[in-house]
């Protein structure tokens, strides 16, 4: 049987999945566009190395299925960890064969302990198999020995809680999925300990409010998600706010099922109001546009002098 490539854990991806709800700021507030801007941003990739052919479905890096105090991840003492990347395989050495591990040359399908050794951010790192697929704790350090990512593999698939750290220590990320979706709080944190953003999903979708903070601790933006019937149709509305950095606030915009609905207001960087515009559908109704001196203009063009 051909070699399939094999399983190299050496790019931490923390999709957005997981954890993290970076909300985007917009580019040009003058003129709001008739279009739902992205509000979402996924967490910066750290490409260290190469990634799997199936990439275990998600990725190792990616965040675990389920939440709760009972699947947290075991902790491997130093003891474990000394001993085991004694006796685990080479992950480089594992075969693929219709989704399954096999060590070579062999019918029955990996079970036991794999590690990556390596120069890259991730030195090394250590995941244990069952049957074939990663089942049991997964563990990557950083080069310079500072764990860099701890969860749980079940069948496969990532299970519980999932936690990342930089290279100080400091914690850079947490949070939890269920079935594959993201459920509960997922949290990020900025290199300094500040945190970065924080929110919560159900079954994969943003529920509630979404909070994003500037590093110096002032907040950024707000958005806040809620589901509701409206004649017999599932329609989706979304509040968004932002600030700027020196904590007067910059915009407040509404959503109507991703689209631009109701009144956008904005504000400059010393209060005076900016702009009002009105949506409906998606279709701009109405503008009015203000300078920094809180003169009225004719044209959003006027809004910088």
């Amino acid at each position: 049987m051909k070699k399939r490539e094999v399983i190299t854990i050496g790019v931490a991806v923390l999709v957005v999945g997981l954890l993290f709800v970076v909300l985007k700021l917009s580019g040009n507030n003058s003129t709001p566009p008739v279009t739902e801007e992205p509000v979402t941003e996924e967490p910066e990739r750290e490409a260290s190395g190469t990634r799997n052919t199936k990439e275990l479905k998600r990725g190792l890096f990616d965040p675990p299925r389920h939440s709760g105090d009972s699947n947290k991840p075991k902790s491997l003492s130093d003891a474990d960890v000394e001993r085991l990347l004694k006796e685990a395989v080479d992950m480089e050495s594992l075969e693929e064969r219709d989704g399954l591990y096999y060590q070579p040359n062999e019918s029955e399908p990996f079970s036991g302990w794999a590690k990556t050794m390596s120069d890259s951010e991730y030195g090394k790192g250590l995941t244990q198999f069952k049957d074939g697929k990663p089942d049991g704790p997964h563990t990557q350090w950083h080069g310079n020995g500072q764990k860099g990512l701890e969860g749980t593999f079940k069948d496969g698939e990532q299970d519980g809680l999932g936690t990342m750290w930089y290279e100080n220590g400091q914690k850079k990320a947490e949070g939890t999925l269920k079935d594959g979706n993201e459920d509960g709080l997922q949290t990020y944190w900025y290199k300094n300990g500040q945190k970065r953003s924080e929110g919560t999903f159900k079954d994969g979708e943003k529920v509630g409010l979404q909070t994003k903070w500037y590093e110096n601790g002032q907040k950024k933006e707000e958005e806040t998600y809620k589901n509701g019937n409206a004649d017999g149709l599932q329609t989706k509305w979304r509040l968004q706010t932002k600030w700027h950095e020196n904590g007067q606030k910059k915009e407040e915009r509404t959503f109507k099922d991703g689209i631009p609905d109701g009144l956008w207001a904005a504000w400059h960087e010393n209060g005076q109001k900016k702009s009002e515009t009105t949506f409906k559908d998606g279709k701009e109704l109405s503008a009015k546009y203000w300078n920094r001196k809180g003169e009225e203009v004719e044209t959003a063009e006027e809004i910088r002098k």
